[in-house]
Protein backbone atom coordinates (compact mmCIF):
# COMPACT_ATOMS: atom_id res chain seq x y z
CA UNK A 1 0.00 0.00 0.00
CA UNK A 2 1.30 3.24 -0.96
CA UNK A 3 1.55 6.03 1.59
CA UNK A 4 2.31 9.59 1.51
CA UNK A 5 4.30 10.84 4.31
CA UNK A 6 2.89 13.40 6.26
CA UNK A 7 6.16 14.84 7.91
CA UNK A 8 8.14 15.29 4.38
CA UNK A 9 5.46 14.45 1.74
CA UNK A 10 7.31 11.31 0.02
CA UNK A 11 5.94 8.64 -1.13
CA UNK A 12 6.52 5.32 -0.04
CA UNK A 13 5.00 1.61 0.73
CA UNK A 14 7.02 0.93 3.83
CA UNK A 15 5.71 1.54 7.55
CA UNK A 16 8.66 3.93 8.12
CA UNK A 17 9.34 6.86 5.53
CA UNK A 18 12.46 5.92 3.70
CA UNK A 19 13.26 9.56 3.41
CA UNK A 20 12.66 11.16 6.87
CA UNK A 21 11.99 7.86 9.34
CA UNK A 22 8.28 8.66 10.00
CA UNK A 23 6.24 5.96 10.96
CA UNK A 24 3.36 5.64 9.35
CA UNK A 25 -0.17 6.65 11.83
CA UNK A 26 -3.29 5.27 10.62
CA UNK A 27 -5.18 5.55 13.48
CA UNK A 28 -6.42 8.70 16.02
CA UNK A 29 -4.15 9.33 19.21
CA UNK A 30 -5.31 7.75 22.67
CA UNK A 31 -4.23 8.17 26.24
CA UNK A 32 -3.30 4.73 26.03
CA UNK A 33 -1.04 5.46 23.01
CA UNK A 34 0.43 8.75 24.28
CA UNK A 35 1.98 6.95 27.81
CA UNK A 36 3.25 3.66 25.94
CA UNK A 37 5.36 6.28 23.60
CA UNK A 38 6.07 7.84 26.95
CA UNK A 39 7.82 5.18 28.52
CA UNK A 40 8.56 3.51 25.51
CA UNK A 41 10.91 6.16 24.77
CA UNK A 42 12.16 6.51 28.86
CA UNK A 43 12.89 2.95 29.41
CA UNK A 44 13.81 1.22 26.03
CA UNK A 45 16.52 -0.80 26.79
CA UNK A 46 18.28 0.42 23.41
CA UNK A 47 17.56 3.72 23.58
CA UNK A 48 15.78 6.44 25.59
CA UNK A 49 16.72 8.91 28.82
CA UNK A 50 16.98 5.98 31.31
CA UNK A 51 19.44 3.96 28.92
CA UNK A 52 21.65 7.09 28.16
CA UNK A 53 21.92 8.11 31.91
CA UNK A 54 22.80 4.46 32.42
CA UNK A 55 25.36 4.09 30.28
CA UNK A 56 26.98 7.54 30.89
CA UNK A 57 27.21 6.25 34.38
CA UNK A 58 29.19 3.21 33.55
CA UNK A 59 31.07 4.34 30.25
CA UNK A 60 30.68 7.87 29.40
CA UNK A 61 33.54 7.60 27.09
CA UNK A 62 32.22 5.30 25.12
CA UNK A 63 27.85 7.03 24.96
CA UNK A 64 30.34 10.00 23.81
CA UNK A 65 32.54 8.42 20.99
CA UNK A 66 29.45 6.33 19.98
CA UNK A 67 27.46 9.72 19.30
CA UNK A 68 30.56 11.59 17.83
CA UNK A 69 30.74 8.91 15.42
CA UNK A 70 27.15 8.57 14.18
CA UNK A 71 25.29 6.61 16.33
CA UNK A 72 22.70 8.42 17.66
CA UNK A 73 19.36 6.78 17.14
CA UNK A 74 20.04 5.19 21.14
CA UNK A 75 21.02 7.92 22.48
CA UNK A 76 18.78 10.84 24.02
CA UNK A 77 19.99 14.16 22.29
CA UNK A 78 22.70 15.89 24.42
CA UNK A 79 21.07 19.08 24.73
CA UNK A 80 17.79 17.57 26.18
CA UNK A 81 19.99 15.24 28.37
CA UNK A 82 21.51 18.29 29.97
CA UNK A 83 18.10 19.88 29.92
CA UNK A 84 16.20 17.55 31.46
CA UNK A 85 18.61 17.06 34.11
CA UNK A 86 19.05 20.83 34.81
CA UNK A 87 15.48 21.65 35.11
CA UNK A 88 15.07 18.22 37.76
CA UNK A 89 17.77 19.73 39.87
CA UNK A 90 17.11 23.03 39.65
CA UNK A 91 13.39 22.10 41.04
CA UNK A 92 14.38 20.77 43.99
CA UNK A 93 17.82 23.26 44.72
CA UNK A 94 14.92 25.63 44.38
CA UNK A 95 12.01 23.70 46.53
CA UNK A 96 14.92 22.62 49.21
CA UNK A 97 15.78 26.45 49.84
CA UNK A 98 19.17 25.82 48.26
CA UNK A 99 19.97 30.22 47.76
CA UNK A 100 18.68 31.16 50.55
CA UNK A 101 20.89 28.50 52.35
CA UNK A 102 24.02 28.83 50.97
CA UNK A 103 23.55 32.79 50.23
CA UNK A 104 23.35 32.88 54.03
CA UNK A 105 26.27 30.81 54.61
CA UNK A 106 28.34 32.62 52.34
CA UNK A 107 27.42 35.62 53.85
CA UNK A 108 28.76 34.12 57.52
CA UNK A 109 31.56 33.05 56.09
CA UNK A 110 33.14 36.09 53.90
CA UNK A 111 31.77 38.61 56.94
CA UNK A 112 29.70 40.96 55.14
CA UNK A 113 28.70 44.25 57.38
CA UNK A 114 28.57 46.85 55.23
CA UNK A 115 24.73 47.78 54.27
CA UNK A 116 25.07 47.78 50.54
CA UNK A 117 27.35 44.94 50.24
CA UNK A 118 24.34 43.00 52.13
CA UNK A 119 21.66 44.49 49.77
CA UNK A 120 23.63 43.83 46.15
CA UNK A 121 24.27 39.89 47.81
CA UNK A 122 21.02 39.83 48.65
CA UNK A 123 19.88 40.97 44.89
CA UNK A 124 22.23 38.87 43.62
CA UNK A 125 21.33 36.06 44.76
CA UNK A 126 17.56 36.49 43.93
CA UNK A 127 18.76 37.24 40.28
CA UNK A 128 20.04 33.51 40.83
CA UNK A 129 17.02 32.16 42.23
CA UNK A 130 14.99 33.09 39.10
CA UNK A 131 17.06 31.88 36.53
CA UNK A 132 18.75 29.15 38.33
CA UNK A 133 18.02 27.10 35.71
CA UNK A 134 19.46 29.06 32.77
CA UNK A 135 22.80 30.19 34.93
CA UNK A 136 23.22 26.87 35.37
CA UNK A 137 23.08 25.89 31.53
CA UNK A 138 25.19 29.13 30.83
CA UNK A 139 28.26 26.97 32.89
CA UNK A 140 28.45 24.92 29.05
CA UNK A 141 29.88 27.20 26.55
CA UNK A 142 32.36 27.69 28.82
CA UNK A 143 33.30 24.12 29.43
CA UNK A 144 33.28 23.59 25.95
CA UNK A 145 35.78 26.50 25.45
CA UNK A 146 37.69 25.60 27.85
CA UNK A 147 38.19 21.86 26.86
CA UNK A 148 38.73 22.98 23.39
CA UNK A 149 41.81 25.23 24.57
CA UNK A 150 43.51 22.10 26.45
CA UNK A 151 42.21 19.28 24.19
CA UNK A 152 42.50 19.78 20.67
CA UNK A 153 41.00 16.59 19.02
CA UNK A 154 37.32 18.27 18.47
CA UNK A 155 35.64 21.35 17.29
CA UNK A 156 33.91 23.47 19.45
CA UNK A 157 30.54 21.94 18.80
CA UNK A 158 31.57 18.03 19.47
CA UNK A 159 32.96 19.71 22.69
CA UNK A 160 29.42 21.26 24.27
CA UNK A 161 28.01 17.54 23.22
CA UNK A 162 30.83 16.28 25.26
CA UNK A 163 29.31 18.71 28.17
CA UNK A 164 26.15 18.39 27.64
CA UNK A 165 26.30 14.96 28.43
CA UNK A 166 29.13 14.93 31.51
CA UNK A 167 27.79 18.11 33.00
CA UNK A 168 24.20 16.96 33.14
CA UNK A 169 25.48 13.85 34.74
CA UNK A 170 27.33 15.39 37.24
CA UNK A 171 24.61 17.77 37.84
CA UNK A 172 22.67 14.57 39.24
CA UNK A 173 24.91 13.36 41.09
CA UNK A 174 26.03 16.35 42.88
CA UNK A 175 22.35 16.75 43.88
CA UNK A 176 21.79 14.86 47.06
CA UNK A 177 25.25 16.88 48.09
CA UNK A 178 23.72 20.28 47.63
CA UNK A 179 20.50 19.40 49.23
CA UNK A 180 21.86 18.32 52.39
CA UNK A 181 25.42 19.93 53.12
CA UNK A 182 25.06 23.06 54.96
CA UNK A 183 29.04 24.15 54.90
CA UNK A 184 29.22 26.15 52.19
CA UNK A 185 33.11 25.91 51.70
CA UNK A 186 32.47 22.01 52.29
CA UNK A 187 29.76 21.97 49.71
CA UNK A 188 32.04 23.34 47.07
CA UNK A 189 34.97 21.15 47.90
CA UNK A 190 32.82 18.17 47.58
CA UNK A 191 31.54 19.43 44.14
CA UNK A 192 35.03 20.34 43.24
CA UNK A 193 35.96 16.58 43.69
CA UNK A 194 33.23 14.76 42.41
CA UNK A 195 33.39 17.14 39.07
CA UNK A 196 37.33 16.74 38.73
CA UNK A 197 36.85 12.88 38.91
CA UNK A 198 34.04 12.46 36.31
CA UNK A 199 36.06 15.24 34.13
CA UNK A 200 39.47 13.32 34.40
CA UNK A 201 38.01 10.06 33.98
CA UNK A 202 36.25 10.92 30.75
CA UNK A 203 39.25 13.07 29.54
CA UNK A 204 41.79 10.57 30.11
CA UNK A 205 39.52 7.81 27.67
CA UNK A 206 38.23 10.22 25.41
CA UNK A 207 42.15 12.09 24.94
CA UNK A 208 44.47 9.17 25.78
CA UNK A 209 46.99 11.22 27.93
CA UNK A 210 48.74 10.20 30.46
CA UNK A 211 46.75 9.88 34.05
CA UNK A 212 48.77 12.90 36.01
CA UNK A 213 48.66 15.47 32.63
CA UNK A 214 44.76 14.28 32.28
CA UNK A 215 44.19 15.46 35.94
CA UNK A 216 46.28 18.41 35.76
CA UNK A 217 44.25 19.44 32.56
CA UNK A 218 41.24 18.77 33.95
CA UNK A 219 41.87 21.32 37.60
CA UNK A 220 43.23 24.15 35.02
CA UNK A 221 39.75 23.05 32.74
CA UNK A 222 37.55 23.86 35.76
CA UNK A 223 39.52 26.86 37.05
CA UNK A 224 39.68 28.46 33.65
CA UNK A 225 35.93 27.47 32.80
CA UNK A 226 34.67 29.25 36.09
CA UNK A 227 36.95 31.89 35.63
CA UNK A 228 35.28 32.66 32.27
CA UNK A 229 31.54 31.98 33.83
CA UNK A 230 32.39 34.57 36.80
CA UNK A 231 33.81 37.01 35.14
CA UNK A 232 30.66 37.26 32.50
CA UNK A 233 28.12 36.61 35.35
CA UNK A 234 29.56 39.52 37.21
CA UNK A 235 29.63 41.92 33.48
CA UNK A 236 26.44 40.79 33.22
CA UNK A 237 24.95 41.72 37.05
CA UNK A 238 26.61 44.73 36.48
CA UNK A 239 24.75 46.11 33.17
CA UNK A 240 21.70 44.00 34.92
CA UNK A 241 21.89 46.24 37.69
CA UNK A 242 22.73 49.36 35.88
CA UNK A 243 19.69 48.54 33.57
CA UNK A 244 17.50 48.15 36.72
CA UNK A 245 18.74 51.94 38.48
CA UNK A 246 17.60 53.49 35.20
CA UNK A 247 14.11 51.88 34.63
CA UNK A 248 12.94 51.74 38.56
CA UNK A 249 15.24 54.01 39.94
CA UNK A 250 16.88 51.93 42.45
CA UNK A 251 19.34 48.71 42.05
CA UNK A 252 18.64 47.08 44.77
Amino acid sequence: MEHICKNCGHNHTLIFCNQCGQKVIQHRFTTKQLFHDLFHNLIHIDKGFFYTFYSLLVRPHVVIMEYLNGATRKYTNPAQFAIYLVAIATFFLVKQGYIEKNSESFNSMIDINNQQSQDFTKSFMELIKNNLNYFTLLFLPFFALSSKWLFKVYNYAEHLIIHCYIYGLITILSLPIALYMDHYAVLKLINFVLVISIYSFSFYKLFNNKRFITVLKSIVFFILSYALFSAMLVLGTYIYLILKKMITGHAF
